[in-house]
């Protein structure tokens, strides 16, 4: 990779960003990774402003699934936006979208994307099956698909 090359830099960017908040569960490398002016739009949680809002989502998870992970399993990048096809996993550990935790494993896939800005993440879309996450959480058998 060309250290020229600001898609490359803009895909570490994000990598760092699931490594560092998701995995390592340190919400501080958000300061870093974020721009101050970030905007987080969540499909579950609506759209807020600034880094601090996604850290709080973050650290939802994380007392909900007990210290989750994300296995990254496709990054790409054009412009200035990245996209991440991840699977979340953890454990079940505290009461959740109104489920008392039973300390199911949890496996969710989802999509993250990024626009970036000066060489950080100013715009992010989280994506994943909440109703599936749901099901999960309650034990139900995965939802069939049609066909």
């Amino acid at each position: 990779m060309a250290e020229s090359d600001p898609v490359a830099r803009n895909k570490e960017v994000v990598a760092r960003f699931v490594e560092e908040v998701w995995n390592r569960g340190n919400p501080a490398a958000m300061e870093d990774l974020c721009h101050p002016d970030l905007v987080d739009h969540s499909d579950r949680f609506g759209t807020a402003l600034g880094p601090g809002r996604r850290a709080a989502l973050t650290a939802q998870f994380e007392r909900a699934l007990g210290r989750p992970r994300v296995a990254v399993h496709d990054l790409f990048g054009e412009r200035d936006l990245v996209a991440a096809r991840g699977t979340l996993t953890g454990t079940h550990q505290e009461e959740w979208f109104g489920v008392a935790p039973a300390g199911r494993r949890v496996a969710i896939d989802g999509v993250l994307i990024a626009r970036l800005r000066e060489g950080r993440i100013a715009e992010l879309w989280v994506h994943y099956d909440a109703e599936e996450l749901v099901r999960q959480l309650r034990g139900e058998a995965p939802h069939a698909p049609p066909g």
